[in-house]
């Protein structure tokens, strides 16, 4: 990948799907890699013998080594590789040119001709590449001209197509996408019942809390709160749209619980607590679970929001 971007760099994209697993499954990548390493010892060995100073390459191996996948780095299960990686190691091709630059002004007085078109042609790349950083829909959709498969284009062209294109049918279709690649991801469980709401398929939402039995929920309160929270409000919402009032508040709670710090959790349970009220109904968040030890931060809310008559018994 990299030998081939440093001639080359075009088409660009943020994200080239390029995860061990997906690396792996291909078996042309083997013998890729292999004529890519037969390549670089050729050229070693024939710097070796005719300038040793070109042995300098080497160190462009050595620059991207942290981020090449023989070692590990975080990354790597998300895109592997990116363009950027390369920019430091790009110095020592800079080095490289110097002497063939060199030996080239011996024959020609117009040498400065092939820097400056080399300079052109990647500054039009850059210029043409700036659209893409507008705004998340062209990023995105960008990014799913090369990349259609990725975990994370699928994630980020549901978002697209629910927020932006309000085209819910498409940004479902590309959750089950990423779903498919990471089985019971709350992102793509979150994003899914995000679209299914504003589509107005509140069933469909409620369907979801099936997914509840195979998530570990207590990893995702420490891990991931924002997605999980997100997804317990959908699921809290849909509930109260299908007038099951008690049990839609109740995971209205539990997101304010798993994020308090959310504004829109906090409107979520008043909302909630002002529809059960409205039915006859007194607003109470009882633990979601046995073991819930954090019932108490939408206690204080509904405290807050209803604060008790004085001189009332309570029940």
């Amino acid at each position: 990948f990299y030998v081939l971007k440093t001639f080359w760099p075009d088409p660009l994209s943020a994200n080239y799907s390029h995860t061990p697993p997906r690396v792996f499954a291909d078996a042309s990548n083997l013998w890729k890699a292999a004529l890519a390493a037969l390549a670089f010892a050729a050229a070693a060995f024939a710097a070796y013998k005719r300038d040793r100073r070109f042995l300098l390459a080497g160190f462009w191996f050595l620059l991207l080594l942290p981020v090449s996948g023989i070692i590990g780095f975080a990354y790597e299960n998300i895109g592997g590789v990116a363009d950027h990686y390369n920019y430091l190691p790009l110095a020592v091709v800079a080095i490289l040119l110097l002497p063939v630059l060199d030996r080239l002004g011996r024959w020609s007085k117009f040498t400065y001709v092939l820097p400056l078109a080399a300079i052109a042609g990647l500054s039009y790349l850059t210029w043409a590449r700036l659209p893409v950083w507008t705004s998340d829909s062209a990023f995105f959709m960008d990014m799913a001209k090369l990349s259609p498969d990725s975990y994370n284009t699928a994630l980020g062209m549901s978002i697209v197509m629910c927020e932006d294109q309000k085209d819910y049918d498409a940004g479902v279709k590309w959750t089950e996408k990423a779903l498919a690649q990471h089985p019971n991801d709350i992102l793509a469980l979150a994003n899914q019942a995000f679209c299914y709401s504003h589509a107005g398929r509140t069933g469909m939402v409620v369907e979801m809390e099936y997914y509840l039995d195979k998530l570990d929920r207590k990893m995702l309160k420490a891990v991931q709160p924002t997605a999980y929270s997100s997804f317990l409000a959908s699921l809290g919402s849909a509930y109260i749209a299908e007038r099951k009032y008690e049990e839609g508040f109740q995971f209205l709670c539990e997101a304010y619980r798993v994020k308090p710090a959310e504004p829109n959790h906090v409107k979520n349970v008043e909302a909630g607590a002002a529809i059960l009220t409205k039915q006859g109904i007194k607003p109470k968040c009882e633990p979601f679970e046995e073991e819930d030890d954090r019932a108490e931060p939408a206690r204080d809310l509904l405290e807050q929001l209803f604060p008790p008559v004085p001189g009332a018994v309570e029940e």
